[in-house]
């Protein structure tokens, strides 16, 4: 995916011209993941639709119980060895449409056990990768890396916000 398909998903997400997209290029990205468990919300804070950059948060309850959040390996408890994926070099993209400030999500473990996971503003971005934003991910500013990637069943981003 190029620059343009970046700038296109972030013009169609915030209604306006791009100005913030994050540079993957750097592979910030995790040598293997594991799945976390089924991602129940994306919480965020954006200034799409406004002019003048006021903020306001949001909440997703994503539709599908397909929809994944996946965490890097062994940063959980539950992360046995078989529930291990490794990838060879980071996503498939050079850069991401930033959406926002991530400010956490819910998932649902394995064992049915729900979680939260939670950042204050300007600690972390929530992205989505292009063309489609089927992929969502959580770049950790304070790190310099990727916490977690969201995507899976019918997720998408369209200029009302997150889909599915």
């Amino acid at each position: 995916m190029s620059k343009r398909d970046t700038e296109e998903l972030w013009k169609r997400f915030h209604d306006k011209n791009p100005r913030e997209m994050i540079d993957v290029g750097v592979d910030p990205w995790p040598k293997s993941w594991a799945r976390s468990g089924q991602c129940l919300t994306t919480y965020y804070r954006s200034d799409k639709w406004h002019k003048d950059g006021k903020y306001d948060s949001y909440y997703h309850d994503h539709e599908s119980a397909d929809v994944s959040v996946w965490e890097p390996a062994g940063s959980r408890p539950w992360h046995g060895k078989k529930a291990r994926v490794r990838v060879a070099k980071g996503i498939p993209c050079r850069y991401a449409a930033v959406l926002g400030d991530a400010l956490g999500w819910d998932f649902k473990k394995p064992d049915g056990e729900k979680l939260s996971v939670e950042y204050k503003p300007g600690e972390a971005l929530l992205c989505a990768v292009p063309p489609e934003g089927n992929v969502l991910f959580v770049y950790d500013m304070r790190d310099n890396e990727v916490v977690a990637v969201i995507c899976g069943g019918k997720l998408t981003v369209r200029e009302e916000g997150i889909d599915g």
